[in-house]
């Protein structure tokens, strides 16, 4: 990456039950030993569960990559059996760290499926504009074109910045189609 002019790069380490933080640990010590080349980010992806009893174990586990260095709190929320609850759960978690948030959201061809939209009432609330990241975004697409514009709107008045991943998400929703 640095061959091509990379300055800078985000990884989401998993942070969840049965993985534990090893890869985490890693991570982090090797963006203290590139610093001076590149910005690595290390975003503590949060395993799901996140909510709920069953979740309990993988939402310490994302505390403990806070602690051990991690610079943002990431996840998936969409995967959640209460997505808003989830959602809302990590996007506090950074604004009470001061750290930067990127969530994985409706990463799905679910019309249904809009997180996005709590993530946008979170991120105002927590204060967190200019520091906040949503990937994915794949049932935005999904939408009629007037709710996807009003999304779009909502998330550049709130300083969200979006990543898509047309290439991934092409393969990820598509692969179980016959065509």
């Amino acid at each position: 990456a640095v061959r091509r002019g990379y300055t800078s790069l985000r990884t989401h380490v998993s942070c969840e039950e049965g993985l534990g933080l090893d890869a985490l640990h890693a991570l982090v010590t090797l963006r203290d030993e590139v610093r001076a080349t590149i910005d690595l980010q290390v975003f503590a992806m949060a395993g799901c569960p996140i909510t709920g009893s069953l979740g309990a174990r993988n939402w310490d586990l994302v505390r403990e990559a806070l602690d051990a260095g991690a610079d943002g709190v990431g996840g998936a929320p969409w995967l959640d059996s209460e997505p808003a609850s989830a959602v809302a759960m990590l996007v506090r978690l950074a604004a009470e760290r001061n750290l930067m948030v990127d969530l994985h959201l409706d990463e799905t061809l679910d019309l249904a499926s809009l997180s996005v939209r709590t993530f946008v009432r979170e991120v105002i609330a927590n204060a967190l504009r200019g520091r906040a990241t949503a990937s994915h975004l794949v049932s935005l697409g999904q939408q009629p074109p007037g709710v996807a514009r009003e999304i779009a709107a909502e998330l550049a008045d709130a300083g969200i910045a979006v990543v898509t991943l047309p290439q991934t998400n092409l393969y990820l929703q598509g692969r179980a189609c016959d065509t």
